[in-house]
C-alpha cells in the first residue's frame, strides 16, 4: 500500500488482537510503575536523555502565497483556530441546533503541509502519517529519525484526491479535496521519541516530535487520551484546547477517538442532501496540533458510516482521510502492555457476523498471551447501556443504518465493504 524509500526493516513481533471492557478515559499509567514519563527516552548526539513533557509550543497558524498572489484582494490566505478564546467568542456560522461553529478552512488555499495525522499499524516499528496540500509533486516525503540533528530515515508517500456531489445545475462538482497524502514511517526504535519532517507540494513542515509504540509487554507506562463526538463547534476548540494544556504537562502515546468526528452533515444544516466537506478540512487542522504529535486512533460512528446520520458519505470519506489497521472500521493494536479494540458499532457483532467471528478470534488470542497483554481495552461509538432513549442500548446484533433511507444509487460502504 505504500512505497517505502528505505527497505530495510526492524526485525519487530506484530503486535495484534485484544480483549473487552468499554472505557471513557485511558491512561495507562495503572500506578504499577512510577513516573508516567520516566521510561520515555530521547536519543541526543552525546546519548540518551529522558524527555518527558510535551512541551513545544501547540498553537497553530497557516498562512500561504506569495506576495498575496492566493488570497483575496492580493492578500495572502491565512486560516488559523483561536484556541485560546471563551466559547462566547466564536462567533462562526451559528445555528441553533448544532452550535457555533468554527469558521471553515478553504483546502485549495493551503499550499503547505496541513491536517498532520499520526496512526499506529499494529507493529512497534512503525507509524503511518497523513496531510493534506492544494498541490502535489514529485518531491512528496517525510524525513524522520530519532536524532532531532539528523532525520536519517526518509519515505515517500502516495496522494490522492476525492470529489463530492455534482452540482448538474451548475455542471461541476460542489467540492474538491486537496491532495491527501499518506506514508509509512518504519525502523522506528519502540518506545522512544522521534522527530519527523514533511517535504511536500514545494513546502516544508516544522519537525515534530512523537513518541514510537513500546514493544509488547514493556513495562513501559502507558499514556492515552479519549474523545468522541467532536465536531468543529466551539466547545471542540475548547475540548481540543485542554488536550493540548495535558501535553504540555506529559508526554501522550495516543489518543482513541470514538466515532462521530467531523459532524461534516451537520454544517449549519446548509447541506440537507450532502455532507459539507469542508468540515472534514476544518476538523484536520483542528485537531493537528494533537494528531501529528501522538497516534489519533479513530473508529467510525454512526456519523461516517449511517447512510442518513452522514449524508449520503455511508463511510467512503471516513476510509480516504484516515489511515488505520486492519479494515479500518474494525481492527485492534497494541502499545506495550495494553491491548486496544476498536469496535463498529454500525454493524452486527453477534457469533455469525464476520465482525463477531473476528472479535472471538481477538479475545482468543489475547487470552493465550495475558502476561505480555495484561491491560485489554475496548472502544467503540454506541454505548453498550444508554439512558438515552434515542439511541438507546446498543445491542450488537443490528446493521443499525436506517433501510429507509438507503440510496441504490449511491455507491458507499455497504456496498464497497459487505459483511
Amino acid at each position: 500500500h505504500y512505497y517505502i524509500t528505505n527497505n530495510l526493516r526492524m526485525k519487530g513481533r506484530p503486535v495484534l488482537l485484544l480483549l473487552f471492557v468499554v472505557v471513557s478515559f485511558v491512561s495507562s499509567k495503572m500506578d504499577l510503575i512510577g513516573d508516567p514519563v520516566s521510561n520515555i527516552v530521547e536519543r541526543s548526539e552525546s546519548g540518551f536523555t529522558y524527555n518527558g513533557a510535551a512541551n513545544d509550543n501547540l498553537s497553530y497558524k497557516v498562512s500561504e502565497g506569495e506576495d498575496g498572489e492566493d488570497g483575496e484582494n492580493g492578500e495572502a490566505y491565512e486560516f488559523s483556530i483561536p484556541y485560546d478564546k471563551a466559547i462566547e467568542d466564536f462567533t462562526g456560522v451559528a445555528s441553533p441546533v448544532c452550535g457555533d461553529e468554527i469558521d471553515q478552512l478553504d483546502v485549495s488555499k493551503m499550499k503547505k503541509p496541513h491536517q498532520i495525522r499520526l496512526s499506529y499499524t499494529g507493529d512497534p516499528t512503525e507509524m503511518a502519517i497523513t496531510w493534506t496540500t492544494n498541490g502535489r509533486t514529485e518531491h512528496e516525503l517525510v524525513n524522520y529519525g530519532p536524532v532531532k540533528s539528523d532525520l536519517n530515515y526518509t519515505s515517500t508517500s502516495i496522494s490522492h484526491q476525492y470529489k463530492w456531489h455534482w452540482d448538474a445545475e451548475l455542471s461541476e462538482w460542489y467540492y474538491t479535496s486537496g491532495f491527501i497524502h499518506e506514508a509509512l514511517m518504519i525502523n522506528l526504535i519502540p518506545g522512544m521519541i522521534h522527530y519527523y519532517q514533511i517535504e511536500s507540494n514545494g513546502e516544508e513542515s516544522a519537525v515534530i516530535k512523537f513518541v514510537a509504540a513500546p514493544d509488547p509487554g514493556s513495562n513501559t507506562p502507558v499514556s492515552f487520551m479519549h474523545v468522541g463526538d467532536v465536531g468543529t463547534f466551539g466547545t471542540s476548540v475548547k475540548v481540543t484546547n485542554d488536550m493540548m494544556k495535558r501535553m504540555e504537562e506529559q508526554q501522550f502515546h495516543g489518543l482513541i477517538h470514538c466515532g462521530d468526528i467531523s459532524y461534516a452533515n451537520k454544517f449549519n444544516h446548509s447541506r440537507p442532501k450532502n455532507a459539507e466537506q469542508k468540515v472534514w478540512d476544518t476538523w484536520g487542522q483542528m485537531v493537528e496540533p494533537v494528531g501529528s504529535k501522538m497516534a489519533y486512533m479513530a473508529v467510525p460512528g454512526n456519523h461516517e458510516l449511517d447512510i442518513y446520520d452522514s449524508t449520503n458519505e455511508n463511510g467512503t470519506i471516513y476510509t480516504k482521510r484516515f489511515i488505520m489497521p486492519g479494515n479500518e472500521r474494525y481492527f485492534s493494536f497494541g502499545v506495550g502492555m495494553v491491548h486496544f479494540v476498536a469496535v463498529s458499532t454500525d454493524e452486527s457483532i453477534d457469533a455469525s457476523s464476520t465482525q463477531g467471528e473476528w472479535f472471538k478470534n481477538v479475545l482468543k488470542k489475547v487470552n493465550q498471551n495475558r502476561k505480555q497483554w495484561p491491560w485489554l481495552v475496548v472502544f467503540q461509538h454506541r454505548p453498550i447501556y444508554n439512558s438515552n432513549n434515542k439511541h438507546k442500548n446498543w445491542e450488537g446484533r443490528v446493521f443499525n443504518t436506517s433501510k429507509k433511507y438507503v440510496n441504490p444509487e449511491i455507491i458507499g460502504w455497504t456496498d464497497n465493504f459487505p459483511t
